[in-house]
């Protein structure tokens, strides 16, 4: 028989006072019997692995020293030459064994809490020295294009957004094993920082051999870095694996609901047989198109239109140059004291993405929808009536101007994920807790019958209903 664990009053007492707490809820989700991969509240075996596999890569690296290598070089200003990559080569494998322990060790917090950034600094500072996730740019889609969906190629590089890359050395050559694209910004309704996480995706042969949680700890480090206070990603609950995506952001600390998405992608047809479409009349000498805009006045209206903007988002569509934006597609009406603005790019999924409808009197004005039927007859003209345009859906207004749109089609399903930042819970509220909890390698081996009912209970409170 196991060893038990032990609930006094002085724990219940902690309990009671954390119940609306997310961190809590994934702290009893690592007790739960039901659960066997996650119970190593008492981690003292697994900080004695990450020092067991910290030794090993130190006295690797003193032997490597030892032959007369410069490896504090290497590790600092990384490979230069042919010996210095096969210097990296032999030393990967034992990296990787600290990392193994040192994703463990994160997972079982929520990284984006205190306790948990203090653990991601740690994977850091190896990270660091191996240097084997990219920070991508525009030149790296030649290698890593084929690892991100065409629709997102021309972010890469942008403002706000961020694409990580991992590498795997063999043999001489690096070759792409996954990548992670994500969008930072300050949303102004809540006076916030978020992160969208966009993709994750993991080439088959590297798959279940860390790729996915080195990229995910690279993620949380840049997010905790930007003091992000939300992390959101959403996913169609019909997605390919998503059992297994679904396991791997729940050990990431992501909670999930299902809920409506954002996010509308309709065909260029489907938009000019609405109804309320066909009642606008285009009147085409009220519109100064894209490619009749000075440099100057296309650099006057978006700072106009920036400051106007009521949600805070997207900064890098206010920043782009003129040429991201289709010239004839898009446009502006100038008015006495409005200015309505439709501005819309051809991603390299062959998309219409719609990054800015608005006016400076933040309304949907008739010029706002007479610039939108112009855009849509421009666009069956140049392209086909079939190409997808999409749009993300902001508030209320933009969302019952889609229901009126389309009224035949519902907003489209999707597990949302969510994270949050929790300075509150250090390393001292984590050692609290684990004095409180006996457990016997990584999972728990037994519970006395109060024990269990408390944390059952508390199972179904904390987490079954987030």
């Amino acid at each position: 028989m196991g060893n038990s664990i032990n609930v006094g009053a002085e724990l219940e007492q902690e309990i009671d006072k954390m119940r609306s707490s997310k961190e809590m809820a994934a702290f009893i989700s690592y007790l739960s019997i039901d659960d066997p991969v996650g119970a190593a509240v008492n981690d003292d075996w697994l900080r004695d692995l990450i020092m067991k596999s910290q030794d090993t890569l130190y006295r690797i690296q003193d032997e490597i020293k030892a032959r007369g290598v410069d490896l504090d070089r290497i590790l600092e200003d990384g490979i230069a030459n042919k010996d210095d990559y096969k210097v990296i080569e032999e030393l990967t494998p034992y990296y990787y064994e600290v990392f193994a322990a040192l994703y463990y060790f994160i997972k079982l917090v929520n990284p984006m809490s205190a306790v948990g950034a203090e653990r991601l600094e740690y994977f850091m500072d190896y990270e660091m020295e191996l240097k084997d996730v990219l920070l991508l740019d525009k030149d790296d889609l030649d290698a890593f294009g084929p690892l991100i969906p065409a629709e997102f190629h021309d972010k890469v590089g942008l403002p706000e957004y961020f694409a990580f890359g991992a590498i795997r050395r063999e043999n001489g050559e690096s070759h792409p094993a996954g990548v992670i694209l994500f969008k930072e910004y300050l949303d102004d309704s809540i006076e916030k920082i978020c992160a969208d996480l966009l993709w994750l995706n993991v080439r088959k042969k590297y798959e279940h051999k860390g790729v996915g949680d080195e990229l995910m700890a690279m993620f949380f480090a840049e997010v905790n870095n930007a003091k992000a206070d939300y992390v959101n990603c959403q996913i169609s609950p019909m997605s390919e694996n998503i059992e297994a995506f679904n396991y791997f952001m729940q050990r990431w600390g992501f909670f999930s609901d299902l809920t409506y998405s954002t996010k509308v992608s309709v065909t260029l047809k489907e938009i000019a047989e609405s109804e309320y479409i066909k009642l606008i009349n285009v009147d085409t000498s009220k519109i100064t198109p894209l490619s009749e805009l000075s440099d100057d006045e296309y650099t006057d209206i978006m700072g106009e239109l920036e400051e106007k903007n009521d949600d805070g988002n997207d900064y890098y569509k206010y920043h782009v140059g003129r040429e991201y934006y289709d010239p004839e597609l898009s446009g502006v009406i100038k008015q006495k004291n409005n200015v309505s603005a439709l501005f819309v790019h051809k991603n390299g999924a062959q998309e219409i993405e719609l990054e800015i409808g608005q006016c400076t009197d933040n309304t949907i004005s008739p010029a706002l929808l007479l610039l939108a039927k112009n855009a849509i007859d421009k666009a069956i003209r140049k392209y086909t009536d079939s190409i997808p345009v999409k749009y993300e859906v902001r508030n209320e207004t933009i969302a019952n101007l889609t229901d009126k749109l389309f009224s035949k089609r519902g907003l489209a399903r999707v597990l949302n994920y969510t994270n949050t930042r929790n300075d509150a819970f250090t390393e001292e509220m984590y050692d609290l807790l684990k004095e409180e909890v006996v457990v016997k390698g990584n999972y728990v081996d037994y519970l006395e019958p109060d024990d269990r009912e408390l944390l059952d209970g508390l199972f179904q409170e904390l987490v079954l209903q987030e």
